[in-house]
C-alpha cells in the first residue's frame, strides 16, 4: 500500500476511535443531565454544539454517499455554509452580549484579531448580498 494511502487509514481509524469515544461520552452525560443542576447557559451551548456537530455529520454522510454514486454534492456545501451562517448569526448574538458584561475579563489579542475576521467578513458580506440583486 503506497505511503499517501497509508496515512489516509491510519487517519480515518484515528477519527472512527475519537468518535466511538465521543459517542461514550455523550452517553455518560446523557444520563447525568437529568439529575445534574446546571446553569442555563451551558445547556444551551451544550445543546447548540450538539445540533451543529449534527447536522455537519448529516452533511458529511449525505456528501459520501452522493460522491459515492456519482450524484450532485454542491446542495451539500450549501447547505453546510448555510449552518455556518446560521451559527455565525447565533455566536454574535451571544458575543454582543458576553461584551457588555463587567464580569468577563477580555483579551485584547483576540479581540482585535476577531475585529479584522469581521471586518473582513462584512466586505465578503457586502459582496455577497450585492450579487444577490
Amino acid at each position: 500500500m503506497p505511503k499517501r494511502r497509508n496515512e489516509i487509514v491510519r487517519r480515518e481509524i484515528n477519527l472512527a476511535v475519537k468518535v466511538e469515544k465521543a459517542i461514550g461520552e455523550l452517553h455518560s452525560i446523557q444520563k447525568l443531565l437529568p439529575s445534574e443542576k446546571l446553569d442555563p447557559l451551558v445547556v444551551a451551548a451544550f445543546r447548540d454544539t450538539l445540533n451543529r456537530t449534527r447536522n455537519t455529520a448529516w452533511a458529511v454522510q449525505q456528501y459520501s454517499l452522493r460522491q459515492g454514486v456519482g450524484e450532485a454534492t454542491e446542495g451539500i456545501l450549501s447547505f453546510l455554509v448555510g449552518e455556518r451562517v446560521r451559527t455565525t448569526y447565533l455566536l454574535c448574538e451571544v458575543l454582543i452580549a458576553d461584551l457588555k458584561r463587567a464580569d468577563v475579563d477580555l483579551q485584547p489579542g483576540s479581540l482585535i484579531q476577531l475585529h479584522g475576521a469581521m471586518k473582513a467578513l462584512i466586505r465578503e458580506l457586502n459582496e455577497a448580498i450585492k450579487s444577490l440583486g
